[in-house]
């Protein structure tokens, strides 16, 4: 057996997978690289090979696209034409043209379940390989690890491979590992027959034993308790349970508080987070016409602080398929209306406040457009000419947030966004509001009030002539009257500065300043559009 295969083997049957130093170590196997990242390079026989293992990778997981998106058949397209570049039926500048119109990245943005759009991507990067040869064999990509890559490099094997195994959506982790070890096993036959050793097998005895080690399933809590079903879905802790009406949607809101990451620079371990961002796990419905459920969840961004611009890799924590957690969940008998009832009688209010718009039970808006329900307490308009409205926690509820943070948290990630009085209320300053969180002496929040922050937007005219300095002297003057400054300032300032202190107006503040500048002559609107 050819050296590289027998290691490359043993790697598969240790960890079910073939890591990229692998990867890269049987790629050399068939010959010198020739990478070219401008231009497509020769077609030599070593480029040839690997691209053509690029395209069986393509091809394999041609069907996992066709499943997912039957008529869009760019993925197709890209494979017919890599086949006839390598059989010498057209040029590398045809098929370049293909690649370069050929967009599958939108799709990975787009995506937030199914790895299916990977199968197109990995369709892309076997016409990449036939043109350029492996990127991953660039001098400086020789010998790197995973935790190396960004999502761009990845090469059409990797591609297939999470394709192929996640093509079952509502397989478990374990089940979906083994299917990659199987896609892996695949592969390297492949690469063995390019080697000339055409009667090369992966043992399937190793296939088997790796199945064995997988975990078992998951035992289903015996109560339908919310507590107990965010452990079992792997989220994390639970924090709350809205009903979001619009929509009939239970929102169930989990924080993963455990996640650790790795500095690939130094390699120290961080756990304090950088800030929170949300995730949405799960948009399923209850059987039998029933309500939406979403499961969010609020999850650390870890960077290290002497490395802010490395990718810092998440260590620990298992893999769970939410999807298929979700089913088995509800499959024991009376679960789906007994969960019900837990998430009714577990429902609260939320209030979760972000840059520009805030959100009530979920329902997302500007703050002055939010629609109060009579029955929800604790929620009020104090003034409204000002845009000011008042959340009551003792009435309302405990949960409520600052762009998904909880208060002490919002301070500590953006301090330069928030002021402390001598009573130890703190003042917060949005985009588009200002935000008074009063505290009682232990520090806990209890009450918070919202007042709209208005700035003026320019049309386009009256923005390329306030930036050439072509203003008529009456334009001038109502910018020095709005600004406190006198016309000679007002056409030195620059462009920025200007449109800065346009920022931050109360509601009367603006509603003059629109006047008055409309009066002469110059068109503008303010955002948030004003309250009725």
């Amino acid at each position: 057996m050819h050296t590289v295969i027998e290691q490359a083997q043993k790697e598969l049957i240790e960890t079910g997978c073939l890591r990229v130093s692998a990867r890269q170590k049987l790629w050399l196997a068939l010959g010198p690289a020739e990478v070219n990242e401008q231009h497509p390079g020769p077609l030599t026989e070593a480029v040839r090979k690997r691209a053509q293992l690029a395209l069986a990778c393509g091809k394999k997981v041609s069907r996992v696209w066709s499943a997912y998106d039957a008529e869009d058949k760019r993925p197709q397209a890209l494979l017919r034409k890599t086949s006839a570049y390598l059989d010498g039926k057209c040029t590398a500048e045809q098929l370049d043209q293909l690649l370069t119109k050929t967009d599958f990245m939108s799709l990975m943005d787009e995506e937030r379940y199914s790895s299916a759009p990977l199968a197109a991507l990995a369709a892309w990067n076997g016409a990449v390989t036939a043109l350029y040869d492996e990127p991953l064999l660039s001098p400086d990509r020789i010998g790197c690890k995973e935790e190396d890559l960004d999502f761009y490099d990845w090469d059409a094997a990797w591609c297939a491979a999470v394709a192929w195994a996640g093509r079952d959506e509502d397989a478990s982790a374990g089940k979906q590992r083994v299917e990659e070890m199987k896609f892996w096993a695949w592969y390297l036959e492949q690469v063995a027959e390019l080697l000339g050793e055409e009667g090369y097998r992966f043992p399937k005895k190793e296939i088997r034993k790796f199945q064995e080690q997988q975990e078992p399933p998951r035992p289903v809590p015996e109560q339908a308790d919310l507590e107990d079903f965010v452990r079992y879905m792997g989220l994390g802790e639970f924090l709350y349970c809205a009903w979001q009406a619009q929509d009939r949607c239970y929102v169930i809101w989990t924080v993963n508080r455990s996640m650790k990451a790795v500095c690939p620079e130094c390699g120290a371990e961080i756990i304090q987070p950088k800030f929170w961002y949300g995730v949405n796990y799960l948009d399923d419905a209850f059987p039998k016409n029933g309500p939406t459920i979403r499961l969010l969840g609020r999850i650390p961004w870890l960077s290290c602080p002497d490395h802010p611009d490395a990718n810092c890799r998440i260590i620990g924590g298992e893999s769970i398929n939410v999807k298929a957690a979700w089913k088995r969940y509800l499959s024991v008998p009376g679960r789906p209306e007994a969960f019900l009832a837990e998430l009714k009688r577990r429902t609260v209010n939320s209030y979760n406040i972000g840059e520009v718009f805030t959100s009530l039970n979920e329902q997302t808006d500007y703050h002055h457009c939010q629609i109060i329900p009579p029955n929800i307490k604790g929620i009020r308009w104090i003034d409204p000419d000002m845009e000011e409205m008042e959340i009551d926690l003792a009435a309302f509820g405990p949960h409520v947030y600052f762009q998904n943070h909880p208060l002490e948290e919002y301070c500590r990630c953006y301090p330069d966004r928030v002021q402390t009085e001598k009573d130890g209320t703190l003042l917060l300053t949005m985009e588009r509001h200002w935000v008074r969180c009063e505290r009682d002496e232990n520090g806990v929040l209890t009450r918070v009030v919202l007042r709209s922050r208005f700035m003026v937007r320019f049309d386009r005219n009256a923005e390329a002539a306030i930036k050439a300095k072509l203003l008529h002297e009456n334009q001038s003057a109502a910018l020095g009257e709005i600004l406190r400054c006198s016309d000679r300032e007002v056409v030195r300032m620059p462009w920025e500065e200007l449109r800065s202190r346009l920022s931050g107006l109360t509601r009367p503040e603006a509603l003059a300043a629109q006047k008055k500048l409309r009066d002469n002559g110059l068109l503008c609107d303010l955002l948030p559009i004003p309250r009725r």
